[in-house]
């Protein structure tokens, strides 16, 4: 697969990283539809947006307004719309990309409590039979196919609010 790649590129054919880096600035940054700082910003976020709903473990957390702005003046600033100016303008905002933005933090938490919770959920359900304070709530009748996941996807959705609020700390 790589050789097939590289022969590609010898023959100066663009390559599978290229071609769907294209399709991604094409997506986002039409510069035909981008008339000012507003819409560039938007189309900006959507595209970080994006990118962290695809990604499972990695947020990105995009840079400030005045960086999205400074890049904007560049962009701004070659009018043409020609092959050159288009790869000038995919290279500023992949600049943009690579230098300001940063990697959110999220820890192992949430891997630890998909992996701690549904043990403990079974442990719980078995013994809510011997424990008064439980007994009351008859988890027995309840099926484990409904039981588990459930909590289980309610004890991340805790843990997610609880990172959420303490803040996202980045690199």
């Amino acid at each position: 697969m790589g050789i097939n790649m590289s022969l590609f590129q010898s023959f100066g054919l663009t390559g599978i990283k290229s071609l769907t880096a294209d399709k991604v600035f094409d997506k986002y940054f039409p510069s035909t539809e981008i008339h000012n700082f507003k819409e560039f910003h938007i189309n900006f976020l959507k595209l970080c947006s994006d990118f962290n709903s695809v990604l499972l473990g990695k947020h990105y957390k995009p840079p400030s307004n005045r960086e999205i702005e400074d890049c904007f003046t560049l962009w701004s600033k070659l009018e043409g719309t020609g092959e050159k100016d288009q790869a000038r303008r995919k290279e500023l905002v992949l600049n943009l990309l690579t230098k300001n933005v940063k990697e959110i933090q999220t820890g192992n938490t949430i891997i630890m409590t998909g992996l701690v919770v549904p043990p403990t959920l079974m442990v719980l359900k078995k013994s809510s039979q011997n424990v008064p304070q439980l007994k009351r709530f008859r988890l027995d009748l309840v099926p484990d196919v409904a039981f588990v996941p459930t909590f289980t996807i309610a004890a991340l959705i805790a843990v997610k609010a609880l990172q959420l609020k303490q803040g996202n700390k980045t690199k």
